[in-house]
């Protein structure tokens, strides 16, 4: 009996697509954050800032290999891979304008600093330019790599007055996206702090009427 054949084929043929369907896992984007928490010293909060002039942090500027959500990997000189299922949560470019102006402001350097000055026009900008920001093969193991210019200009002569660049690399102890994502973070915020205490050191040399 052909129609009953065919049947039974048919019939067999569903199960096996159940069955396989059954058997693979959903596959699950991984989202990840540059982050790193920026305390607040009450004492430090409670003096006032050391300069009363007003600091506006610019847009980041991210090279386009990297300016995207996806985490970038490099395997040669000249070759960059994406990863499929593992992403930034937030572009970095926003990401790092964030870190920048909570952290700065924390350190009270200013009177305010701030990614959104509407009608103030700011005594001081904070420009920032990220080269390399990718997670590098190196044998079986894993480097994070970030590369990137930090530079404040005092927009009253148009005169860059603090400078802080850097090109670093720091192993993962395992080949996890998240450790990366994390050490990036911590680089992210010992250059910061560095930064930051080229900016006091220079406001403190100015005259106390120019500060």
């Amino acid at each position: 009996m052909p129609g009953a054949n065919s049947k039974t084929i048919l019939f067999v043929f569903l199960i096996a697509v159940v069955m396989i369907g059954c058997g693979k896992r959903a596959i699950i984007r991984q989202y990840y954050v540059i982050d790193f928490p920026v305390l607040s010293d009450s004492t430090q909060l409670a003096q006032p800032p050391l300069s009363d002039k007003i600091c506006e942090v610019l847009p980041v500027r991210v090279s386009p290999a990297y300016a995207e959500k996806q985490i970038a990997l490099r395997t040669d000189s000249h070759e960059l891979k994406y990863y499929v299922y593992h992403f930034w949560a937030v572009k970095p470019e926003n990401a790092f304008a964030n870190l920048i102006e909570n952290y700065l402001q924390s350190k009270r350097l200013f009177t305010l600093i701030s990614s959104q000055l509407w009608k103030t026009h700011p005594d001081y900008e904070i420009s920032t330019r990220i080269y390399h920001l990718e997670a590098v093969k190196v044998n079986k193991h894993l480097n994070a790599h970030l590369h990137l210019d930090i530079e404040l200009t005092d927009t009253r002569n148009h005169q860059t007055v603090v400078v802080h660049s850097f090109d670093k690399y720091a192993p993962l102890p395992k080949r996890k996206v998240n450790l990366f994502a994390a050490v990036i973070s911590q680089m992210l915020h010992r250059e910061l702090d560095v930064f930051s205490q080229k900016i006091r050191a220079y406001l403190l040399s100015l005259p106390k009427m120019e500060k």
